[in-house]
């Protein structure tokens, strides 16, 4: 028997979250194309001597005295002195990276492979370059770099305000990992982090978000949880814990589920197997739950039989299954057949 996988990723917790500005656009392209970051103020680049610091406090005398002599000036030197320490210190391999293009019109969202290096490659090439595409783009000539594996493009639209002011602010880079939950969400449909698991459905709907239809989304694969608890696998059946929800209320928009993994991987099948009819298996840390669509409603039967109450359950049943295709077709919501492996 086939069965499709969705994988729920766990996503580190102690990952941190850089928003880095790429000079108005300028470099977006040089970076997207040959996978790297960099930042400049390339005075400061004797980086074996900062890693050498004994003390945080240590690194922050060598690049600050070295900044005040070229600035001139203590308030500019202090604030500099920051931004080139999170690049070469607090960036560390595995965290996220988000880079703007030129006018902002899109967003790069990558992870940091490697720790930080100096590279003066550049030195003898062209300021543009064709390499690999068809597009001549500025090389950036920074010699403090990072090597990132770029993992999704976000156009503007997609992107959540709280991370587009970044994008226009005073500082080259910025700690963005207080918003950490909305650049997962773009990353992952579906994810596990602190002891949680998030499903996050795209509302497509552009029209106009219907009050019911949107209830119906956040009710009806609660509903199908609870009226298949007795058939569903155990780790799910046995959880009694509470699903919470959150509604970004925009079209397009965002509805969530939050609880713990084994919950979502419950949603996750119910909505699965009622929406596109596939026989499905959600892997949750190396663990895979399964549910078959082909006899699902009859094995429902034969347990609402024995308690004599078929039909009443079975209206319940067949009424929240319709209210939850319903809602995913006048939403257009993106279901798990866009997970699925």
């Amino acid at each position: 028997m086939d069965f499709h996988t969705i994988d729920i990723p766990e996503v580190p917790s102690n990952r941190k979250y850089w928003f880095l500005r790429t000079e108005n656009g300028e470099y977006y392209k040089d970076f997207k194309e040959n996978n790297f970051i960099a930042y400049g103020l390339d005075e400061i680049s004797e980086i074996p001597e900062l890693k050498a610091a004994q003390t945080a406090e240590d690194a922050y005398t060598i690049v600050y005295s070295k900044l005040l002599a070229i600035k001139k000036n203590k308030r500019s030197a202090t604030f500099y002195t920051k931004q080139v320490l999170k690049f070469v210190n607090s960036f560390n391999i595995g965290d996220i990276v988000v880079i703007p293009s030129k006018r902002s019109v899109e967003y790069s969202i990558g992870i940091i492979e490697s720790d930080v290096y100096v590279d003066t490659s550049f030195i003898n090439e062209a300021p543009e370059a064709l390499r690999g595409t068809y597009e001549p783009y500025t090389l950036c000539p920074y010699l403090k770099r990072r090597r990132v594996r770029w993992l999704k493009v976000v156009r503007r639209d997609k992107l959540p305000i709280q991370l587009l002011r970044f994008a226009f602010a005073h500082q080259a880079l910025a700690d963005v990992t207080k918003h950490d939950h909305y650049i997962d969400r773009l990353l992952h449909p579906v994810y596990s982090k602190n002891n949680k698991a998030y499903l996050s459905l795209i509302i497509n709907q552009r029209n106009g978000i219907p009050a019911e239809e949107m209830a119906n989304l956040l009710s009806a694969p609660i509903t199908l949880l609870r009226l298949l608890n007795d058939i569903l696998p155990p780790e799910i059946a046995n959880d009694d814990s509470i699903i919470e929800s959150r509604v970004i209320v925009e079209s397009p928009g965002t509805a969530q589920f939050i609880g713990t993994t084994s919950k979502i991987a419950g949603i996750l099948l119910i909505i699965g197997v009622f929406s596109i009819g596939a026989n499905l298996k959600v892997n949750v840390s190396g663990i895979e739950l399964e549910l078959q669509s082909k006899g699902l409603i009859q094995l429902y039967l034969d347990r609402v039989s024995e308690e004599h109450r078929h039909e009443e359950k079975m209206y319940e049943l067949d009424l929240a299954a319709k209210r939850l295709n319903s809602s995913l077709n006048a939403l257009e919501v993106n279901t798990p057949r866009e997970l699925i492996k």
